[in-house]
């Protein structure tokens, strides 16, 4: 079973909180890999804008997020 973008965006959001880019970051990664996202109109995309740019500001993480943007694989709505 493949969690939707509620799912995943919740899942992020709670490692983030809990002082966990790493295992936010991977399963980031699952959702670009499952082409899931939250449309640009859902409240949920505000929070997962909210963990990129968390991500992309963490040293662990940073060049990972960045290379994504580079690449186009995380869609527009979503960078900053």
């Amino acid at each position: 079973m493949i969690p939707d973008a509620f799912i995943y965006v919740a899942l992020i959001d709670a490692h983030l909180s809990n002082s966990d880019p790493g295992t936010a970051f991977d399963l980031f990664t699952k959702m670009i890999q499952n082409r899931i996202f939250p449309d640009s109109t859902d409240k949920n995309n505000v929070i997962l804008k909210q963990a990129i740019s968390s991500l992309s500001e963490d040293p662990r993480t940073s060049s990972s997020v960045k290379h994504l943007m580079a690449l186009g694989s995380i869609p527009a709505h979503l960078c900053f």
